[in-house]
């Protein structure tokens, strides 16, 4: 849902993916050169699910991430995963 390019072909995409029937995760991929490739990231615990609705990256190095989880079924919380790479 949201992409943050620092040079052409230097990317990071984020929002949802999912893991299961009715379950969504947080999801990150980076594109370095010509391929993306998926981002290794904890997802918070306890979860329900998650999304990731942007993302801003200030250098190829850095980048913050913003969205937000199901901590519980009748909850949600604010979410920021910040990277380092």
């Amino acid at each position: 849902l949201g992409v943050s390019c620092t040079r052409a072909t230097d990317c990071v995409a984020v929002g949802i993916g999912v893991t299961g029937v009715g379950v969504n995760t947080t999801l990150i991929e980076q594109r370095q050169g010509a391929r993306w490739a998926l981002v290794g990231h904890p997802n918070p615990k306890p979860s329900r699910g998650g999304v990731l609705l942007g993302v801003a990256c200030a250098v190829p190095t850095e980048c913050v991430a913003v969205g937000y989880n199901f901590p519980t079924v009748s909850a949600q919380a604010t979410l920021v995963e910040q990277q380092s790479r």
